[in-house]
């Protein structure tokens, strides 16, 4: 039984975390397709058992897998899963995703603007990872990078 309400709302956090793995997007999909064991999916994706039953107990956990039938193989119980089905779009998922179209045609707009811009950010994040400052929110605790001149400007007729 799972040890949670089902996820039933892409908003829902344990719905990033259940497809925040590829294995467990394919298992998703050929789980939603027809009922599998642990052991039939380890085959089909050539993975270890190990690894795959771990997904699947983590998707089973969500609730987004429910156990389906049991069967005694060789001393030992396989279990048989199906998708619970999918999560839904709420309201709340809609307005974001909304927001994120805003915020992308936004840029898009200032980049039309100036197209040097785009320019300008990739010449700035290639000089701090050659300096081997990386590009990420973090970087500044770094070491300083060294100066380097701004790439000259392209004039675009």
């Amino acid at each position: 039984m799972p040890n949670q309400e089902p996820v039933t709302n892409i908003t829902d956090p344990r719905w990033l975390r259940a497809i925040s793995h590829p294995i467990r997007i394919r298992l998703l999909a050929m789980l939603d397709e027809e009922t599998a064991s642990p052991v039939i999916l380890a085959s089909k994706l050539n993975q270890p058992l190990g690894t795959i039953a771990y997904h699947v107990r983590t998707l089973y956990d969500l609730g987004l897998l429910k156990l389906v039938s049991t069967r005694q193989r060789r001393g030992a119980t396989e279990h048989y899963y199906k998708t619970t089905g999918r999560p839904h779009n709420s309201e709340e998922a809609r307005k974001w995703l909304a927001r994120v179209e805003q915020i992308e045609q936004g840029a898009a707009a200032r980049l039309a603007a100036d197209p040097e811009a785009a320019v300008r950010v990739q010449a700035s994040r290639a000089r701090r990872e050659l300096a081997g400052g990386g590009t990420g929110r973090h970087s500044a605790a770094r070491a300083p990078e060294p100066y380097m001149p701004s790439p000259p400007r392209v004039q675009i007729t």
